[in-house]
């Protein structure tokens, strides 16, 4: 349990591939000894504080409860529950906090708040969340993929949406350090900062994985699609999503140049532009997954930032 004792986890960058590994076994023998009822208590008696600026179901419920099977007592201080930035400075804060608690989670905004915190607090930190990073989640996203297909190295990862969120950056750096195939689906203003696509690239030539930026109308059959996220609050779908990223619009013989593409999928959607007729009118269309490679016909309406435009064969 000593491998990363009183580390701050501040994001995915710090650590290395070997230290990610290590956290994904642990979480998998904990996982495994919390559903035989048999996990090891190694924060019994200790104290935790998870302080919220940001509020949120999910990750407070998951920090709590994983706190308690640990047998940690957990402190909850919300958006109104602290002085933080107010009357006490971020300094402050972490000082005093350090003197009550044996860790400190935050979740909130900018990622120099819980980088300042770390650098004055005398306990660990933990980042449940912030504009730019989101690690604790991308841990679990890495466990998932490691459950459904029993390794990461060499799986072919596709985010959808805005690849310059705190989930766009994460899943990249974090799929480059564990080798995985990482591609961005979005239009190239939502892409992620070029500092940090240049070292997730050197992290993925490092372990074997890839890091592709993909801009063009339609995501292309080859990037394989074996696991896949979007950060759309109406999910378009975990699997069998095919995605149009341009701002740009469509005609059905653009797609009728991917009609291989569409060959399973669950969900059509788009997140710029429209379909368009040869006269430039918006048109309407139909994916009949029942053909190999998919038919494009008639029917569905489209119209411009609409989510959901059409229904294959649903995976």
């Amino acid at each position: 349990m000593n491998r990363l004792e009183q580390r701050d986890f501040l994001k995915e960058i710090d650590f290395t591939p070997e230290d990610l590994t290590y956290l994904l076994n642990l979480a998998a023998e904990l996982k495994a000894a919390k559903k035989a009822r048999r996990e090891p208590k190694f924060m019994r008696d200790k104290n935790i504080v998870i302080l919220f600026e940001k509020d949120s179901t999910r990750t407070r419920c998951s920090f709590e409860v994983a706190a308690h099977d640990q047998g940690a007592h957990v402190t909850y201080l919300g958006p109104s529950g602290s002085q933080m930035g107010k009357k006490e400075s971020l300094a402050d804060t972490a000082r005093v906090l350090s003197r009550f608690f044996d860790g400190i989670e935050y979740r909130g905004f900018d990622q120099k708040i819980v980088e300042e915190l770390a650098a004055y607090a005398g306990v660990p930190v933990w980042n449940g969340l912030t504009n730019q990073f989101h690690p604790t989640q991308i841990l679990a996203d890495l466990l998932t993929i490691q459950e459904k297909f029993g390794r990461l190295e060499g799986i072919r990862f596709t985010y959808m949406g805005d690849a310059r969120n705190n989930m766009g950056n994460s899943l990249m750096i974090g799929c480059a350090k564990m080798g995985l195939h990482f591609t961005a689906c979005a239009p190239s203003s939502l892409f992620p900062a070029p500092e940090l696509v240049e070292k997730a690239k050197e992290f993925a030539a490092a372990s074997g994985g890839s890091v592709t930026l993909q801009k063009s109308s339609i995501l292309n059959a080859d990037y394989g699609l074996a696991a896949q996220i979007t950060d759309k609050t109406n999910q378009l779908g975990l699997c069998g999503t095919l995605l149009l990223t341009s701002a740009d619009d469509y005609t059905v013989a653009d797609l009728e140049k991917a009609k291989t593409t569409l060959t399973g999928v669950g969900t059509l959607g788009f997140l710029g532009g429209k379909l368009v007729n040869d006269a430039g009118k918006a048109e309407t269309l139909v994916v009949d997954a029942s053909t190999s490679g998919g038919v494009i016909t008639s029917g569905t309406n489209i119209t411009s930032g609409t989510d959901v435009v059409g229904k294959a064969d649903g995976n």
